[in-house]
């Protein structure tokens, strides 16, 4: 028999698991689906933050590709706005070109023309000018050949002057074959504007080149027999296989320029006051007296009044570091001895005949009580005296026991010859006679 204590027990026992199961699976319910919530919550929440993230790249990155298409339409446009723009300026140029060379031309083979001064001055140069400062290199370089071939640009046909213009980078380069060689003889563009220029190959035989701006030109190749370079500022330019037989360098920068030893010691014809290509050193105009210092160790190339007074000595006490082996030593006490010497100067014509050259003449005596002179004789083609024994020493200085003479003379442009004749009275020795061809420009000092 059961007991009713056990019965109610069991009855209670299921009723308050009844109670808790009642309260604690809504409770659990509740709290998974509370967790449940915010999970999908966190998630939904992560979803959109990624869509979002996904929609900004999606803008950037749609942005990002509208301005490039946009740079580059704008690019693209722009090149074609130039390239327009380039080649509208290459037509206008080739107009500016045609049109010059055709009314030039129609100038100069209009009937009855007259290459006068004034047309020259007046009306081709200014309008050269203008058109040359419109134009690039090619078509400047393409004037220059046309002006040249027209007999405009040749120095002995009076040519028309294009000073002050700039011609900087033409190039007329010709290709390094002699059976092709392009000749531009007596090419004259004094005073102009030739930076970075070129005429590598190119005949240029007594071209005018003074007074012009050719830093980093180049004349590698070129053929510059008596071309005149004469006050050029000439830094860096290039003359490697260069043929520069007489030119003159005279008062030229030549800084860094490539000369070779040949060119300098046997071609070129003068460097008188040029500033050589270490950029420190003068040249000096040579001696165009020959023998003049005696360091022959004879009286070679000069005509005596008496061979007997004068020979040449060997120097064993020099007082002066200037004076050679050699010195010419004048016997007899107070003899009066004449000596001199004709002097051919042909390979000077071309620099004579541009005026404004002088003789300078110098010489050194000893003792210091001694009287010196010079006098100058100057011939032309034909042996006719220009000028007839015109004295020209001016200046007498003291040197050590040595009296120097010096001076000079202008030169008539149609000299071809000089006859030196030195005079000296109570002299025992006679040393560095010199005479040089120089511009006017020299100072006897």
């Amino acid at each position: 028999m059961v007991k009713p204590n056990s019965s109610n027990n069991r009855l209670n026992g299921e009723k308050l698991f009844q109670i808790i199961s009642a309260i604690v699976i809504p409770l659990v319910i509740a709290v998974a689906t509370i967790f449940i919530t915010i999970q999908q919550n966190e998630l939904n929440k992560a979803n959109r933050e990624n869509d979002i993230d996904l929609a900004q790249k999606q803008r950037e990155q749609d942005l990002f590709l509208s301005n490039k298409t946009r740079e580059q339409d704008r690019d693209l446009s722009s090149r074609q706005r130039q390239q327009e723009q380039t080649i509208a300026d290459q037509l206008r140029q080739d107009t500016l070109l045609d049109d010059y060379i055709r009314e030039i031309s129609q100038l100069l083979l209009s009937f009855n023309f007259t290459l006068t001064r004034i047309v020259r001055e007046y009306i081709i140069r200014p309008q050269t000018l203008t058109v040359l400062r419109q134009l690039d290199a090619n078509r400047k370089a393409a004037i220059v050949l046309f002006l040249f071939h027209s007999g405009l640009l040749s120095r002995g046909n009076d040519p028309i002057s294009l000073e002050g213009a700039n011609l900087d980078g033409i190039n007329l380069d010709v290709e390094q074959d002699w059976r092709f060689r392009s000749y531009l003889l007596h090419l004259a563009l004094p005073g102009t504007s030739l930076v970075n220029a070129s005429f590598r190959n190119r005949e240029l035989r007594f071209a005018d080149f003074r007074f012009t701006q050719m830093n980093n030109a180049s004349f590698a190749g070129a053929s510059l027999l008596s071309a005149e370079f004469v006050s050029a500022n000439l830094h860096n330019t290039k003359f490697s296989e260069a043929y520069l037989r007489f030119v003159d360098f005279s008062f030229a920068n030549l800084t860094d320029c490539d000369l070779s030893n040949k060119q300098i010691n046997e071609e070129i014809l003068t460097l008188a006051d040029a500033i050589l290509p270490d950029g420190k050193t003068l040249g000096r105009a040579p001696n165009i007296i020959v023998n003049g210092d005696a360091e022959l160790g004879s009286t070679y190339g000069w005509q005596l009044t008496s061979r007997t007074n004068i020979t040449a000595i060997r120097n064993t006490n020099k007082t002066n570091e200037t004076y050679g082996e050699w010195s010419f030593e004048v016997r007899g006490n107070g003899t009066q001895l004449t000596m001199w010497q004709r002097i051919d100067v042909i390979k000077y014509s071309n620099m004579i005949r541009q005026g404004g050259v002088h003789f300078v003449l110098s010489l050194e005596a000893t003792p210091e009580s001694a009287k010196v002179r010079i006098s100058v004789k100057v011939l032309d083609s034909i042996d006719y005296e220009l000028r007839n024994e015109i004295q020209v020493l001016s200046k007498f200085e003291i040197n050590g026991d040595y009296i120097k003479a010096l001076g000079f003379l202008p030169c008539d442009r149609e000299a071809r010859s000089i006859e030196i004749t030195v005079k000296v009275i109570g002299a025992t020795k006679i040393d560095n006679i010199h005479g040089s061809i120089e511009h006017a420009g020299h100072t006897v000092n």
